[in-house]
Protein backbone atom coordinates (compact mmCIF):
# COMPACT_ATOMS: atom_id res chain seq x y z
CA UNK A 1 0.00 0.00 0.00
CA UNK A 2 1.30 3.55 -1.01
CA UNK A 3 2.37 5.43 1.92
CA UNK A 4 0.40 8.38 0.72
CA UNK A 5 -2.97 6.74 0.78
CA UNK A 6 -3.52 6.33 4.26
CA UNK A 7 -3.20 9.94 4.72
CA UNK A 8 -4.93 10.75 2.22
CA UNK A 9 -8.05 8.65 3.20
CA UNK A 10 -7.83 9.63 6.31
CA UNK A 11 -7.70 13.64 5.16
CA UNK A 12 -10.99 13.04 3.21
CA UNK A 13 -12.41 10.80 6.15
CA UNK A 14 -12.33 14.01 8.20
CA UNK A 15 -13.39 16.46 5.68
CA UNK A 16 -16.60 13.94 5.37
CA UNK A 17 -16.89 13.80 8.69
CA UNK A 18 -16.75 17.34 9.22
CA UNK A 19 -18.95 18.72 6.81
CA UNK A 20 -22.11 20.61 7.94
CA UNK A 21 -25.33 18.49 6.32
CA UNK A 22 -25.84 20.88 3.60
CA UNK A 23 -22.51 20.36 1.88
CA UNK A 24 -22.68 16.63 3.02
CA UNK A 25 -25.59 16.57 1.11
CA UNK A 26 -24.30 18.42 -2.45
CA UNK A 27 -20.81 16.30 -2.03
CA UNK A 28 -19.57 14.45 -4.97
CA UNK A 29 -16.44 12.12 -4.90
CA UNK A 30 -15.05 14.47 -8.06
CA UNK A 31 -15.53 17.44 -5.62
CA UNK A 32 -13.81 15.81 -2.83
CA UNK A 33 -10.76 15.06 -5.27
CA UNK A 34 -10.91 18.33 -6.62
CA UNK A 35 -11.04 19.51 -3.16
CA UNK A 36 -7.83 17.31 -2.27
CA UNK A 37 -6.46 18.03 -5.66
CA UNK A 38 -5.84 14.64 -6.91
CA UNK A 39 -7.37 12.64 -9.60
CA UNK A 40 -10.73 11.24 -9.05
CA UNK A 41 -9.95 8.09 -10.17
CA UNK A 42 -7.01 7.81 -7.89
CA UNK A 43 -8.83 8.93 -5.26
CA UNK A 44 -11.40 6.57 -5.33
CA UNK A 45 -8.64 3.31 -5.95
CA UNK A 46 -6.55 4.60 -2.63
CA UNK A 47 -9.60 5.07 -0.53
CA UNK A 48 -11.00 1.60 -1.92
CA UNK A 49 -7.26 -0.17 -0.66
CA UNK A 50 -6.97 1.93 2.46
CA UNK A 51 -10.46 1.54 3.74
CA UNK A 52 -11.88 -1.21 2.18
CA UNK A 53 -14.76 0.69 1.20
CA UNK A 54 -16.22 2.50 -1.49
CA UNK A 55 -15.87 6.50 -1.26
CA UNK A 56 -19.18 6.35 -2.55
CA UNK A 57 -20.63 3.97 -0.04
CA UNK A 58 -18.98 6.00 2.37
CA UNK A 59 -20.89 9.23 1.92
CA UNK A 60 -24.03 7.58 1.47
CA UNK A 61 -22.83 5.61 5.07
CA UNK A 62 -22.88 8.87 6.78
CA UNK A 63 -25.53 10.63 4.90
CA UNK A 64 -27.90 7.34 6.59
CA UNK A 65 -26.25 7.98 10.02
CA UNK A 66 -27.05 11.73 9.99
CA UNK A 67 -30.41 10.71 8.68
CA UNK A 68 -31.49 8.64 11.78
CA UNK A 69 -29.52 10.97 14.03
CA UNK A 70 -32.16 13.48 12.68
CA UNK A 71 -34.87 11.38 12.80
CA UNK A 72 -34.32 10.19 16.77
CA UNK A 73 -33.95 13.74 17.60
CA UNK A 74 -36.06 16.26 15.82
CA UNK A 75 -39.61 14.96 15.53
CA UNK A 76 -40.68 18.57 14.24
CA UNK A 77 -39.15 17.19 10.73
CA UNK A 78 -40.82 15.34 8.57
CA UNK A 79 -39.27 12.37 6.35
CA UNK A 80 -39.62 14.58 3.62
CA UNK A 81 -37.99 17.31 4.89
CA UNK A 82 -35.18 14.93 6.18
CA UNK A 83 -34.76 13.32 2.73
CA UNK A 84 -34.45 17.00 1.13
CA UNK A 85 -31.77 18.48 3.88
CA UNK A 86 -29.39 14.99 2.73
CA UNK A 87 -29.60 15.79 -1.11
CA UNK A 88 -32.11 13.20 -1.93
CA UNK A 89 -34.05 13.73 -4.91
CA UNK A 90 -37.38 12.11 -3.45
CA UNK A 91 -38.39 11.00 -0.32
CA UNK A 92 -39.10 7.80 -1.54
CA UNK A 93 -35.85 6.92 -2.69
CA UNK A 94 -34.76 8.22 0.19
CA UNK A 95 -36.50 5.23 2.41
CA UNK A 96 -35.63 2.97 -0.20
CA UNK A 97 -31.64 3.45 0.54
CA UNK A 98 -32.31 4.46 4.46
CA UNK A 99 -34.07 0.90 4.28
CA UNK A 100 -31.07 -0.83 2.33
CA UNK A 101 -29.05 0.55 4.93
CA UNK A 102 -30.51 -0.21 8.32
CA UNK A 103 -32.97 -2.80 7.68
CA UNK A 104 -36.36 -0.55 8.56
CA UNK A 105 -37.96 2.41 6.83
CA UNK A 106 -37.77 5.52 8.49
CA UNK A 107 -40.92 5.83 9.60
CA UNK A 108 -41.07 2.62 11.20
CA UNK A 109 -37.45 3.71 12.59
CA UNK A 110 -38.83 7.03 14.26
CA UNK A 111 -41.72 4.24 15.42
CA UNK A 112 -39.81 2.35 17.25
CA UNK A 113 -37.80 4.55 18.81
CA UNK A 114 -41.26 6.15 20.20
CA UNK A 115 -41.84 2.99 21.55
CA UNK A 116 -38.29 2.29 23.02
CA UNK A 117 -38.25 5.94 24.83
CA UNK A 118 -41.46 4.94 26.56
CA UNK A 119 -43.56 7.87 24.29
CA UNK A 120 -46.14 5.65 22.95
CA UNK A 121 -46.40 2.28 24.00
CA UNK A 122 -48.72 0.23 22.17
CA UNK A 123 -49.26 -3.15 24.89
CA UNK A 124 -51.35 -0.38 27.22
CA UNK A 125 -53.60 0.49 23.99
CA UNK A 126 -56.94 -0.99 24.50
CA UNK A 127 -57.77 -4.61 23.15
CA UNK A 128 -54.04 -4.96 23.36
CA UNK A 129 -53.38 -7.37 26.31
CA UNK A 130 -49.44 -8.49 26.66
CA UNK A 131 -49.79 -12.50 26.71
CA UNK A 132 -47.76 -14.16 29.02
CA UNK A 133 -44.11 -15.27 27.94
CA UNK A 134 -43.80 -18.63 27.51
CA UNK A 135 -41.62 -21.00 29.84
CA UNK A 136 -37.99 -22.42 28.07
CA UNK A 137 -36.21 -25.01 29.52
CA UNK A 138 -32.93 -23.21 28.18
CA UNK A 139 -31.55 -20.65 30.86
CA UNK A 140 -31.09 -16.96 30.49
CA UNK A 141 -27.91 -16.57 29.53
CA UNK A 142 -28.21 -19.25 26.91
CA UNK A 143 -31.09 -17.37 25.18
CA UNK A 144 -29.22 -13.91 25.32
CA UNK A 145 -26.20 -15.87 23.94
CA UNK A 146 -28.36 -17.21 21.20
CA UNK A 147 -29.67 -13.75 20.31
CA UNK A 148 -26.48 -12.01 20.17
CA UNK A 149 -25.00 -15.01 17.39
CA UNK A 150 -27.82 -15.03 15.62
CA UNK A 151 -28.16 -11.39 15.26
CA UNK A 152 -24.81 -10.91 14.49
CA UNK A 153 -25.09 -13.75 11.60
CA UNK A 154 -27.77 -12.09 10.14
CA UNK A 155 -25.47 -8.18 10.12
CA UNK A 156 -22.42 -10.02 8.62
CA UNK A 157 -24.68 -11.79 5.41
CA UNK A 158 -26.68 -8.81 5.00
CA UNK A 159 -24.59 -6.11 5.45
CA UNK A 160 -27.38 -4.23 7.23
CA UNK A 161 -26.71 -1.64 10.26
CA UNK A 162 -28.49 -2.91 13.20
CA UNK A 163 -30.31 -0.36 15.44
CA UNK A 164 -27.86 -1.01 18.24
CA UNK A 165 -25.01 -0.13 16.38
CA UNK A 166 -26.79 2.70 14.78
CA UNK A 167 -27.67 4.34 18.37
CA UNK A 168 -23.63 3.47 19.85
CA UNK A 169 -22.44 5.42 16.88
CA UNK A 170 -24.89 8.22 17.69
CA UNK A 171 -24.09 8.07 21.14
CA UNK A 172 -20.22 8.19 20.02
CA UNK A 173 -20.91 11.05 17.96
CA UNK A 174 -22.18 13.53 20.52
CA UNK A 175 -19.08 12.30 22.87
Amino acid sequence: MNDKALPLSEDVVEFIMTCRDEELAAITVSDIAQRFDVDRFKLTRQFKTSKNTTLEFFINREKMIRSAFLLASHDDMTVEEIAERMGFCTSFYFGQVFEKFFGIVPGKYRSYLELRSGIMDRRTGPGNRRQKPQKSTSSLPERRKGIKDRRKDNEETTNRVSIQYLLRMMSDHDS
